[in-house]
């Protein structure tokens, strides 16, 4: 099975824009774990993923010509921003 960019050609990993963040919290509220387990809605992933921006935390968005189909959200100073 290809792995890598021959799999994925047109998909850009690139910075999260505000205009993304909408279609990034809807993957996450479409994910039955993440409203079941952790009570994270789509109103909520909105709203963290709003507030990550506005610190500067580092976004990725995962763009396949113009449809955003995943993203990453990773903080600077460790796991659940509790390291130096």
């Amino acid at each position: 099975m290809a792995t890598g960019p021959e799999r994925f050609p047109d998909i850009m990993v690139r910075p999260m824009q505000s205009q993304d963040i909408e279609a990034c919290a809807a993957i996450v509220g479409e994910t039955e774990l993440w409203p079941k387990r952790y009570g994270i809605t789509t109103k909520r992933c909105f709203s963290l993923l709003t507030a990550a921006m506005e610190r500067k935390e580092g976004l990725l968005a995962a763009d396949d010509g113009g449809d955003i189909v995943g993203f990453a959200w990773f903080m600077m100073k460790g796991a659940f921003s509790r390291s130096g």
